[in-house]
């Protein structure tokens, strides 16, 4: 199952792209959107070399405010995310463990990340984490 793009389809930026940059970039310890778009920018020679960048194969990377969108749109299909998350550790189960799939517990937490927020538009960046153990 996928996240479906509910932007308009004339978009510069690919929404699969655009979830990894901002994966990424918490991934190296940035907590909000603004963080997020300066590590984009610090990066930029190392993601334009790994294909990161318009989908025409342009050399520009996103901007704080389409950073800001992809969340904000993101933020709108919590339910479609959560499902697919759902699916992708159902997956890892089985490869994990292929005899006895479904036999281990699987904890999901969010935290909302501190200075998230955007005034007027609520948007707040989660970060998931996933514990597997034998049960």
């Amino acid at each position: 199952m996928q996240v479906p793009d509910l932007r308009a389809h004339n978009t510069t930026y690919d929404w699969r792209m655009l979830f990894m940059l901002v994966l990424m970039a918490l991934g190296s310890g940035r907590t909000n959107v603004l963080a997020i778009a300066q590590w984009v920018e610090d990066q930029r020679d190392w993601l334009l070399a790994q294909g990161f960048g318009r989908r025409a194969g342009g050399k520009a990377l996103p901007a704080q405010a389409t950073l800001y969108r992809f969340v904000w749109a993101l933020e709108q299909q919590v339910t479609a995310l959560e499902e697919a998350l759902k699916a992708w550790a159902l997956e890892v189960l089985k490869v994990l463990d292929p005899a006895h799939p479904g036999q281990m517990v699987v904890n999901l937490d969010g935290k909302y990340l501190k200075g998230s927020a955007r005034r007027g538009w609520g948007i707040r960046l989660c970060c998931w984490s996933v514990l597997i153990w034998d049960s």
